[in-house]
């Protein structure tokens, strides 16, 4: 019947995901018995950086925010404002983020902003110019940045 093709698709699509689930996860409370390549890239992922990259990982946060300060002063469009308020905000709660490529970042700014995806863009450009701007008059945040302006 219907219900019973209906029934076996929906079994065999949630059995599928669940494998493909599996073969990415992994479980660390049987160390033991993972693949070598496993042990590789976990201890690749487990270390505590020194405390001076701390540091200067702190350091650099803050220069990114002042650089943002100095945009946000410099402009006037409302648009561009609340542009880089979202910016700033998407910076505090970095951490926070599920993901972070280039379209998860865009839809974030979008929904912080409020603004459609043309308007973000638009502001986007302008802020953008205020940044090589700051960046090229700045010795201190060209070193930073290291952009090929």
């Amino acid at each position: 019947s219907y219900f019973n093709v209906c029934a076996k698709n929906f079994l065999i699509i949630q059995t599928n995901k669940k494998n493909k689930n599996d073969g990415r996860s992994v479980s660390f409370d049987n160390y033991a018995n993972l693949s070598a390549a496993d042990k590789r890239s976990i201890d690749l992922h487990s270390y505590v950086p020194s405390p001076e990259s701390q540091l200067i990982q702190e350091e650099d946060r803050q220069r990114m925010f002042d650089v943002l300060g100095i945009i946000e002063g410099r402009i006037k469009n409302e648009n561009e404002k609340l542009c880089v308020q979202a910016v700033s905000k998407l910076f505090e709660n970095i951490d926070d983020l599920e993901l972070l490529n280039k379209r998860a970042i865009f839809v974030y700014l979008r929904e912080i902003s409020g603004l459609s995806p043309k308007q973000l863009s638009v502001a986007m450009s302008s802020v953008r110019k205020h940044f090589r701007e700051i960046i090229k008059s700045n010795d201190e945040y060209s070193s930073m940045f290291r952009m090929g302006l």
